[in-house]
């Protein structure tokens, strides 16, 4: 069975792909929990084009209850399988920006250091 099959017995009610989805959501719950104990966010967003399933969002939500005392708000990233894409981007965007004066003079062809 895979992934696309899983999520599409989900659709179809498929016993089997419900088991599946929950037994994904209690294996994870405390891996987030750990997260949260050690990191403290504010939220946690997960990602890829697994994580933004919200079925699987809410069964880590249902799951989380049970292993932690302060669960951490859980929620799909709007961003999808695109997420690693645009993060990468946004590292290169900014690391560009606060270094223009270096890409600047390399447009122009002068040496970084003078």
């Amino acid at each position: 069975m895979t992934v696309r099959d899983v999520f599409a017995g989900l659709e179809q009610d498929d016993p089997s792909a419900i088991v599946t989805v929950s037994e994904i959501g209690r294996i994870l719950a405390p891996a987030v929990a750990a997260i949260s104990a050690i990191l403290d966010p504010r939220i946690i967003i997960l990602g890829g084009s697994i994580g933004m399933r919200e079925e699987l969002v809410a069964e880590i939500r249902k799951a989380l209850v049970r292993c932690s005392s302060h669960p951490p708000h859980v929620e799909a990233s709007v961003l999808g399988s695109r997420a690693t894409l645009e993060g990468g981007l946004g590292v290169a965007v900014k690391h560009i920006f606060e270094n223009r004066s270096l890409y600047l003079r390399a447009a122009a062809g002068r040496p970084a250091g003078r």
